[in-house]
């Protein structure tokens, strides 16, 4: 979708797709795109299947190229867009891709710009199967958002769950959601989200799973509840505050579950702090760490002085 104006998209079924397979070729696949400056919404529609497996599925390994699955696609979208209601599940990227600079994603639904408003979405059974080592861009993530401008930003009532990288020796990471918003004025909300069931290879180690990632200002998570049981030698984070300084986050009302048993040396967080001179607000959330072994096991982390 491009062009100006009011588009609605409500009520669609985009499914059994496969690409081109492949050894080193890409084949991208969007199932819903919008580019350009319409105000849009997009509702009620089914990207993939609630039951078939690979419904959506990028069949090359992409050995060469970055290979793209993405459910919803906002690239450089400069209006108000709304995503409601829709069912995004069993999507697989099939590259296996080890170089860096070439690495692949899977997104349910990804914003790089404009005031996005995404609510009620099921986002489910995401999987990809490559070696992408990056922490700071996942492989794999149910909602993705990411603003450098001062546009206001609501993620809110999103159910993700079973979100995979199955490559042996992933050391990347895995999101549930994936928030970054530059320093600003305007107000964002990050409510009421249910997210659990994410994971890595049984092999991996150095891997990192975060329910939430979060590297934003002025943005309030509440209400949210994060269950996560990983039992390998995996980080596992169920809300990660990136932590550029200078930004202000309330963190009201979470409820985080952290269990299973790691057997490699990688630490687990229900709430981890990367950095100082930042303000930070917390009340009222539930945080319950019951993961054994690893070096350490935290429900409250913080990695240096903060101001609460």
């Amino acid at each position: 979708m491009n062009g100006t104006g009011t588009i609605n998209c409500f009520n669609n079924s985009i499914g059994s797709i496969t690409g081109l397979t492949s050894t080193n070729f890409a084949t991208n696949i969007y199932g819903i795109e919008i580019i350009g400056s319409p105000v849009v919404t997009i509702e009620n529609n089914t990207i993939g299947s609630s039951t078939t497996a690979n419904s959506i599925f990028a069949s090359s390994a992409s050995l060469s190229n970055q290979q793209l699955v993405y459910g919803i696609y906002a690239r450089n979208h400069t209006e108000v867009l709304n995503i409601h209601e829709n069912i995004i599940s069993n999507l697989t990227n099939n590259t296996s891709n080890t170089a860096v600079g070439t690495r692949g994603v899977i997104n349910g639904i990804y914003a790089n710009n404009g005031t996005n408003t995404v609510t009620e979405n099921t986002i489910s059974n995401l999987s990809i199967a490559n070696a992408n080592n990056s922490t700071s861009v996942p492989a794999v993530s149910g909602i993705y958002v990411s603003i450098s401008t001062d546009l206001a930003q609501s993620i809110n009532n999103n159910t993700i769950f079973n979100l995979s990288n199955t490559h042996p020796s992933y050391t990347g990471l895995v999101s549930g959601i994936y928030f970054k918003r530059s320093i600003g004025a305007t107000a964002n909300n990050v409510n009421a989200n249910f997210i659990h069931s994410l994971s890595v290879s049984g092999t991996s180690s150095g891997a990192k799973i975060n329910g939430i990632y979060e590297d934003a200002d002025n943005t309030t998570f509440s209400n949210n509840i994060i269950t996560l049981d990983e039992g390998t030698s995996t980080e596992v984070t169920g809300i990660h505050d990136g932590g550029s300084s200078g930004y202000s986050v309330n963190l009201f009302f979470n409820s985080i579950y952290i269990s299973g048993t790691n057997s490699g040396s990688e630490k687990s967080y229900c709430i981890r702090y990367n950095t100082a001179n930042n303000t930070r607000d917390l009340r009222n959330n539930i945080l319950f760490n019951a993961r054994s072994g690893g070096t350490g096991n935290y429900a409250l982390y913080y990695l240096s002085l903060i101001h609460i």
